[in-house]
């Protein structure tokens, strides 16, 4: 294992490792060599063990020296810094990170949100930012060896699948275009292909396996399962490994016929950088309207009219509210339309969407963060909202409804819950998060910051994720 980069964060790397060599005071450098010789000597150490003494009963998997190259449909996306938090943590263990995408997001300025950690190298098969690719390979001169007839073979049995519909038949091939574009901005040494979402980036993924013999895995979220599982059957069925972010979602998937099998489907929750959340105890309530944030995409999963008629609900008594809705999307209309019918123009306030670390800073002096997630006529629903996560892990308190795997995070054990599409219901849980005393309050936050640094910290994912191509 060759020294680690200069910038990589060796406390972090010795808390993922589960080291902690004494590394205080020491030069980058010493600390480096340190590190890399203790990682080598644990890992010499386990191979040694007998299988059923090794941590988890099995050797640990090492660090690959081949790339982790993620396949997405756009990128960077401003609703999806989970995917950069993700990338960040394996480069900062060691692993190289690629990445391919269709198009580029509309807030490439998503980007440069913690650029002093490194960002991967980026690829684009689409539209402006598309990558030059001659018939000698890309501009590197290097690139994978392609295999033509294998991709046409899977495209095909997709077009089949798809019953020659032209929209979706479209797509597919639009994706297959850019799978044997990617082939040659592929590192010629190898990797693994990993996509997020299970529909558009992992059917591209499928394609770029097909074309280069690469193996895949996928991690499954929430739309692409319920509102919009484009070729879901075979993405499953064709991957290595297939990660999802809740238990409600491996449910869903074990119930569809052809699949995954049970032995490569794998729970993975989006994770924080919780050294970059640092928790405080809710402050007591101060006079004067309560502060409440409600950030999400404003889709109709979200329950954002829900949310808004229990606001009403809590006017009529009497309650002083400030509601600030961060987010944008094509409910934005429809929204505006309802605070102006509800008459809470004072109480209510679309900021729009904002960049994570602004985000942040609203939700950290936020009274209480709400979602009164649903179920959306088109079947769509939330997986695990990662904003929920960040809430807890700050301390601010929660009020949810229980749908999708939001029960996995929060319950009444550590925050407010309702049944869910009841805004009386809803408007009753955040009444209960407002006049609680300040010690349930506090205990209610402490024990959520607990189960989020048990089950969500992003050092899980690396070292769930950091083996599976090797």
């Amino acid at each position: 294992m060759a020294c680690l980069p200069g910038d990589v964060d060796f406390r972090r790397l010795a808390r993922i490792t589960r080291i902690r060599p004494l590394i205080s005071g020491t030069s980058p450098r010493l600390s480096s060599t340190i590190l890399t010789g203790a990682v080598k000597v644990k890992r010499l150490y386990i191979k040694s063990l007998p299988g059923h003494l090794r941590p988890g009963g099995r050797r640990e998997a090492p660090i690959p020296s081949t790339p982790f190259i993620y396949v997405l449909r756009t990128f960077p996306e401003l609703s999806e810094t989970f995917i950069l938090r993700e990338m960040r943590a394996l480069m900062a263990a060691g692993v190289p990170v690629l990445v391919l995408a269709a198009s580029c997001g509309r807030r490439p300025d998503l980007a440069r949100e913690g650029s002093e950690n490194p960002l991967p190298p980026v690829s684009y098969l689409a539209g402006r930012r598309r990558a030059p690719v001659t018939a000698a390979g890309s501009s590197s001169g290097r690139g994978a060896a392609g295999r033509p007839a294998a991709l046409i073979k899977v495209l095909a049995r997709d077009l089949l699948r798809l019953g020659g519909r032209p929209r979706p038949c479209a797509r597919a091939l639009r994706l297959g275009l850019y799978a044997w574009r990617g082939v040659r901005l592929l590192p010629a040494g190898g990797g693994h292909l990993h996509a997020h979402f299970a529909n558009d980036a992992a059917a591209l993924a499928r394609y770029l396996a097909a074309a280069t013999g690469l193996s895949y895995s996928l991690t499954a979220h929430a739309y692409d399962l319920y509102q919009d599982p484009f070729l879901l059957v075979p993405n499953l069925a064709a991957a290595r490994l297939v990660f999802t972010v809740s238990r409600a979602n491996m449910k869903f998937i074990r119930g569809i016929p052809g699949g995954v099998s049970q032995a490569r489907l794998r729970l993975l929750h989006c994770g924080l950088d919780l050294a970059q959340l640092p928790y405080r105890d809710p402050p007591p309530l101060t006079e004067g309207p309560a502060r409440i944030v409600c950030i999400a995409r404003l889709v109709p999963k979200k329950g954002h009219q829900v949310l808004l008629a229990a606001v009403a609900h809590l006017q009529a008594e009497g309650r002083e509210l400030d509601l600030c809705l961060i987010g944008e999307g094509p409910e934005e209309g429809a929204i505006r339309t309802a605070v102006d019918r509800l008459g809470l123009g004072r109480q209510v306030r679309l900021a729009g969407a904002m960049g994570n670390k602004e985000t942040l800073a609203v939700l950290s002096r936020a009274d209480l963060c709400v979602l009164p997630a649903r179920v959306a006529a088109d079947g769509d629903r939330d997986g695990l909202p990662v904003v929920l996560m960040e809430a807890a892990a700050l301390g601010v308190p929660l009020a949810v409804s229980r749908v999708g795997g939001i029960p996995e995070l929060v319950d009444e054990d550590c925050g407010w819950t309702s049944a869910v599409d009841d805004p009386r219901a809803f408007a009753a849980a955040m009444a209960a998060a407002l006049d609680a005393q300040p010690g349930e309050r506090t205990a209610r936050a402490r024990r959520a910051r607990a189960r989020v640094e048990a089950e969500f910290d992003v050092a899980g994912q690396v070292e769930a994720l950091a083996g599976v191509g090797g």
